[in-house]
């Protein structure tokens, strides 16, 4: 056997390698659903895999390619060059914003500090696009032969930026978050140092396809941790449970003189009436449509729903969103109402509201529950007098 025949086997395999890594890719992404976290969070962590699966399937057909194994042209060469240049920051990129966005801070999350890694990545992108023509980044000469161009540079600095940023951003969490904010921290960190390594071994050694086996190793065990958080899920609404609750208060509590947030708490009104006079699936199933209604405000604003016990519910959100409880407690009457009419239940299904500010990281969790405990009280008594009356 020459030494073309084992070129072609050691080009197969890698071939190979990088299709179970796009099929494994393809089953986390069938698996991810919104009871892993909120909406914007799972899109993220969806784009991430979807984006991951793309370089797999490149790297597949370039490795194909390589070892002779399908035709190549010039122009194939060069859209495969462009796909990987593209995808591979795009990717990194991604795994940045959702570990900002993991986090309690969420330094890049909205305006400049959003715009400006953003506008960097559109850079990159339209760099490479152009390429072809333009040899900044790269070019593919008459035979076909990949060239760096002298732009390159921008490529690689493009791609450890997000990285730098992104532990970055674990770090910061970990040296001043609370216990659970450690944790986190600690987790993204780790998940996003596999990638770091890759990166590097790829430039040691760009035969085999450590960035996206390494990204795919992070995008499983964020996949898996993020599996089992569902132990902090309640089972019959699929919201947050009163554990999953203190900890994310506890967290944001610390930090909230730079980050305030409004707590609401909520309860259904008359609802041990409901249970006694229609039974207790009936009652299931009100605050099932009453979960709904919450999970869907709560995602508008980006904010945190969770069922804390009974017929108790809460929506956190940043301070400056939905501030008038009156209006909230409104739009959640009325999108129940809706999800009523639709079930047809035959009866009323109601909720009050009552909300505190916090801005003080000195209070205790057991302080910002009793305020909004207490406005939550007035609130019920303030809509029962309004029916006496």
């Amino acid at each position: 056997m020459d030494a073309t025949y084992y070129q072609q086997q050691f080009f197969l395999s890698i071939a190979l390698f990088c299709a179970f890594l796009a099929i494994l890719l393809i089953v986390i992404l069938t698996q991810i659903s919104g009871k892993l976290g909120d909406r914007t969070e799972i899109l993220r962590l969806r784009l991430l895999v979807l984006f991951s699966m793309f370089v797999a399937a490149i790297e597949m057909v370039y490795n194909l390619v390589m070892g002779g194994l399908m035709s190549s042209s010039r122009e194939l060469i060069a859209g495969i060059s462009a796909g990987d240049l593209l995808l591979t920051p795009t990717c990194v990129y991604l795994w940045f914003i959702f570990c900002d966005y993991k986090s309690s801070r969420r330094f890049f999350s909205r305006g400049l500090p959003f715009i400006l890694p953003t506008a960097f990545l559109v850079l990159l992108i339209l760099s490479n696009l152009a390429s072809p023509w333009t040899g900044w980044i790269f070019s593919i000469d008459m035979d076909g032969i990949y060239h760096r161009g002298p732009y390159y540079p921008l490529q690689v600095f493009g791609c450890y930026i997000y990285y730098v940023l992104a532990v970055g951003i674990c770090i910061f969490g970990y040296l001043r978050g609370s216990v659970l904010e450690r944790d986190l921290s600690r987790r993204l960190f780790l998940y996003a140092l596999f990638p770091i390594i890759g990166g590097v071994l790829q430039i040691i050694n760009g035969d085999f396809p450590f960035t996206v086996a390494t990204v795919t190793l992070s995008a499983f065990f964020t996949f898996i941790s993020m599996q089992g958080q569902r132990i902090s899920t309640d089972a019959m609404t699929s919201l947050n449970n009163k554990f999953r609750i203190t900890q994310y208060v506890e967290s944001r509590v610390q930090g909230a003189h730079h980050r305030p947030f409004t707590l609401y708490m909520m309860d259904v009104n008359r609802f041990k009436m409901i249970n006694d006079t229609h039974g207790h699936v009936a009652g299931d199933h009100a605050l099932i449509l009453v979960a709904e209604s919450i999970k869907t405000l709560a995602d508008t604003f980006d904010g945190f729903a969770g069922r804390y016990g009974g017929d108790e519910f809460v929506i956190i959100l940043d301070q400056g969103r939905a501030d008038d409880p009156i209006a909230l407690e409104e739009t959640l009457n009325a999108g129940i109402a809706k999800n009523a009419n639709l079930a047809k239940l035959p009866f009323e299904v109601t909720i009050s509201v009552g909300r505190t500010l916090c801005d003080d990281p000195t209070d205790t969790i057991e302080d910002v529950f009793r305020r909004a405990d207490v406005q939550l009280y007035e609130r019920k008594q303030a809509r029962k007098q309004l029916r006496m009356d």
